[in-house]
């Protein structure tokens, strides 16, 4: 459907955070075609904090901005449900029945700009002129803190973000895309249910800096009780018990989980905190060096990719670093890089007088992949060059100092016969990629009580539902070590 907004917002119920006197303003216009009368909703930061609840019959109204960066979103109603949901604010059904617009827009202080939607209902400015502000008369809505900086990723969390960024390539979704925050209901425990007695969890990993690490859950607890009841007395759905657990807990709820470590029996008690990930902007296949743009809409994107860049951003809001970090966005942009990695795992043991690596896991389609490697061979020779020690990192270097093109050999042996396999190699080229993350998006939704809306929006509970079924279908290989 084409929705053109045929006029602006006015000023209406303002709910959940103040408007602030400012010096200097911009200002936003809305227009539609349509016939139709619509209810408008204006909200600020991602459909958490209403701002304004109009309707738009009138022509020539206007929002004012300060300058700055603002996360917007228009809800659009039929007039009919927008009534039934002033009468019954706990219709939750009719809740869902709006057409949500997010977007971020940069503005200019005496600056006025007129904006569109298209028919996939993506924002755009179709005009944007001079237009002096008057201060003294206007209240705008406050911008978002604009202070940048870096975040140091270490080399395995940067290649799985680049890696990502290939997965979001390959689906063609290439187009700069407003990532809202979400609530990822993340305990941070690996169970071993194949290992697992009657009545315990074996806890076989647990993620640093995690709420499972925070509880002090170590590798090798056996989980007896959680909430007061023994894992024998629970009864659960289609998820395990500590997933179940975990995931029916309100925000700040307490955890008590009963643990046998070795002779001793623990109870690990503490507060449930959701991982919340922010508001960020992804720009796959870009020149990272260009300016960024006016305005970016929140754009759907595949399950897939939402799932890994979920995972990765997970990663991410887990770092000390990150939590600690002082600045209002953090900018990751990096370039095209042809993939170091040569996809294979295994272990170098002694072979007659020198070494061999035992291939014990192939990634598909790498280089490994292409050359004919299969699991169980043992590599004694590249180029022709014996493998003289043990020493893994000697080793790695030796295959990550093959070239892209290069025409190279391995001497392999393959029960028991020795094989000499030859191909051209060739890397994935990784994009090129700018990341913005919005901290700022955090802190204001904090200063309000927003972050628990979000925690309970039906939206984010079926995003929940997704991370829960992909998770517990995640084997430990594939939690710690998709990217290895």
């Amino acid at each position: 459907m084409n929705f053109i907004f045929k006029a602006t917002l006015m000023i209406g119920l303002l709910i959940g955070f103040s408007i602030a006197q400012a010096q200097s303003c911009a200002s936003i216009s809305f227009k539609q075609n349509s016939e139709k009368e619509y209810f408008y909703e204006l909200y600020r930061n991602n459909s958490l904090i209403p701002q304004k609840r109009v309707r738009v019959p009138k022509l020539k109204q206007e929002t004012f901005l300060a300058p700055g960066r603002h996360t917007l979103t228009i809800r659009k109603w039929n007039p009919d449900d927008f009534r039934k949901i002033v009468r019954n604010s706990k219709s939750a059904k009719l809740k869902e029945t709006a057409l949500a617009m997010t977007f971020e827009i940069t503005v200019e202080q005496d600056q006025h700009y007129n904006l569109v939607s298209d028919e996939s209902n993506n924002i755009s400015i179709s005009a944007h002129y001079f237009k002096k502000c008057d201060e003294k008369r206007k209240k705008v809505l406050p911008a978002k803190n604009s202070e940048t900086g870096h975040l140091k990723l270490d080399p395995n969390l940067l290649y799985k973000l680049y890696d990502t960024m290939y997965q979001v390539q390959k689906s063609n979704e290439t187009l700069p895309n407003l990532i809202p925050m979400r609530v990822m209901d993340y305990f941070g425990a690996v169970i071993d249910k194949k290992n697992s007695q009657e009545g315990q969890l074996l806890v076989i990993a647990v993620t640093p800096y995690s709420l499972a690490s925070e509880l002090g859950l170590k590798t090798g607890d056996k989980i007896e009780m959680l909430g007061g009841k023994s894992i024998s007395n629970m009864k659960v759905s289609k998820y395990d018990f500590l997933t179940s657990y975990i995931t029916r807990l309100a925000v700040r709820e307490s955890i008590r989980i009963g643990v046998k470590r070795e002779a001793e029996y623990l109870i690990l008690r503490g507060k449930y905190e959701p991982v919340i990930s922010p508001e960020y902007i992804i720009n796959v296949t870009s020149d990272v060096d260009s300016e960024p743009l006016n305005l970016v809409n929140m754009q759907n994107i595949s399950p897939h990719s939402a799932y890994l860049l979920s995972l990765v951003m997970l990663e991410i809001s887990l770092l000390p670093e990150f939590k600690d970090h002082e600045s209002d966005i953090i900018n990751i942009n990096k370039p095209k890089l042809l993939d170091p990695k040569y996809g294979i795992n295994g272990t170098l043991n002694k072979v007659k007088d020198n070494y061999g690596f035992s291939i014990t896991r192939i990634q598909p389609t790498s280089p490994a992949h292409q050359i004919g490697l299969k699991t169980d061979d043992v590599i004694i020779a590249i180029n022709n060059k014996k493998i003289t020690t043990d020493s893994m990192s000697t080793f790695t270097s030796k295959v990550h100092a093959l070239k892209h093109r290069q025409f190279y050999t391995l001497s392999v042996i393959r029960s028991g016969i020795e094989l000499e396999l030859s191909e051209t190699l060739h890397r994935r080229l990784l994009p090129s990629f700018s990341l913005s993350i919005d901290l700022d998006s955090l802190k204001i939704i904090k200063k309000t009580r927003a972050w628990r809306r979000l925690f309970n929006d039906p939206r984010n509970a079926g995003l929940q539902k997704t991370h829960r079924d992909n998770r517990s279908r995640m084997s430990k290989e594939e939690h710690f070590g998709r990217h290895k």
